[in-house]
């Protein structure tokens, strides 16, 4: 089929685009079968076939749309004089681009949470210029830069875009401006109050080496859902990678999805765990968050105890995503709880304690991200210029 297409064929073309990002969103790149976005546009089956291929071509055809979008965006707000005011900038047009997306006037951005799952050169190239025009964004330095932190930084602030997509479900489109305002002061300005230190405690929790073959597969799953998606992390690699047979496998876990829910429910667990411990040894809520953060951080950058993505959740059926996103917004409350005790014993600024509570949450979900941007970066590194600018702010 040759690459050039008549106008009738890129305004089809450009429908399978729009139909697909939907699916996506929803099921993940697993869970978008071509024939069923054929039935969305009230095509048959094989209609599919005349503009894409494999279901992987229109899988890349949405993740470009993404990508080429945001960075639209940044170049819009590049204009400004200071890394502050374009962020603002920045995070104006992305908002008023997902405002857009809810009321029907535009299409939905990709989820680009589920990257890895598509594993596409193409895809993975522009996601790297996509960063490095964020990183471009938010630097003020023509010289001297410390390339680590404004890394990091870079991450981060696309890790919050990123993570917007699971929290502005619950959000009404009118709202949007007012909480992009919001998001943006507690990015551009932390959350921390003034004269607080940045102390985080080394925290020792019970996380240790599973004792059993059940919790060896879930640590194994985890691991390479993280680094590799949903297909990545087959049951033949995962029972390679614990020395166990398919047979193995299925006497710990009935299905791929039950594995998927318990691995959620480990990370939930350790998570819980973490942040009882952080407060149990913490003078402040500020510290007491620093320290949760920080630890949990580091298990991110650790391949035996990593806590698995949210880009998972698209991989589940849609009854059991519910499930998960109810027990999310547990540890999202017993966040912004401590957010809220911060405020009170001013060791926090006069935040919204919910939305604070997500940014947190997000930043901690795209740790194990960090160093495929920035290769050299040590638990120790990632503490100083990835989790403390959450919370004071990305230009302090």
């Amino acid at each position: 089929m040759s690459d050039q297409k008549t106008p009738k064929q890129a305004r089809r073309s450009a429908e399978f685009v729009s139909a697909a990002i939907s699916i996506i969103n929803r099921r993940g790149v697993s869970g978008m079968v071509l024939a069923d976005v054929a039935a969305d546009l009230g095509l048959a089956p094989k209609a599919s076939a005349y503009y894409f291929r494999r279901k992987e071509d229109l899988a890349t055809a949405c993740f470009l749309d993404a990508i080429q979008r945001i960075q639209h965006l940044i170049a819009e707000a590049s204009n400004a004089a200071q890394a502050d005011q374009r962020t603002s900038e920045f995070l104006t047009h992305f908002f008023d681009l997902r405002r857009r997306a809810k009321l029907g006037e535009i299409d939905e951005l990709t989820a680009l949470n589920d990257v890895r799952a598509l594993n596409s050169p193409v895809v993975n190239a522009a996601f790297v210029a996509l960063f490095r025009d964020m990183r471009a964004l938010i630097s003020d330095a023509q010289d001297d830069v410390n390339r680590l932190a404004l890394s990091s930084q870079a991450h981060l602030l696309l890790a919050h875009c990123h993570w917007s997509a699971f929290w502005l479900i619950g959000v009404l489109p009118d709202r949007y401006p007012k909480v992009c305002e919001r998001l943006a002061d507690i990015i551009i300005h932390g959350v921390a109050a003034t004269g607080v230190p940045w102390d985080p405690i080394k925290l020792i929790t019970s996380e240790q080496a599973p004792s059993d073959l059940r919790g060896t597969i879930l640590c194994a799953a985890t691991k390479l859902m993280n680094r590799q998606g949903y297909h990545g992390a087959s049951v033949d690699k995962i029972s390679a990678e614990v020395a166990t047979t398919k047979g193995g496998f299925y006497h710990h876990m009935g299905s791929k999805d039950e594995m998927i829910l318990a691995c959620f429910d480990r990370s939930l667990s350790i998570m819980r765990e973490s942040l009882l411990a952080a407060e149990a040894v913490s003078a402040n809520g500020y510290q007491a968050l620093a320290t949760l953060a920080a630890h949990l951080v580091s298990l991110q950058l650790q391949d035996g105890e990593a806590l698995l993505r949210m880009s998972a959740l698209t991989t589940l059926p849609e009854n059991l995503q519910a499930v998960v996103i109810e027990k999310y917004q547990q540890i999202v409350h017993l966040l912004a709880s401590i957010i809220s005790d911060g405020i009170g014993d001013g060791s926090l600024r006069p935040v919204d304690a919910m939305l604070s509570a997500q940014l947190i949450l997000g930043m901690i979900n795209s740790a194990d991200e960090l160093p495929s941007f920035v290769p050299s970066i040590t638990a120790n590194d990632a503490t100083s210029y990835y989790v403390k600018p959450c919370f004071t702010g990305i230009f302090s």
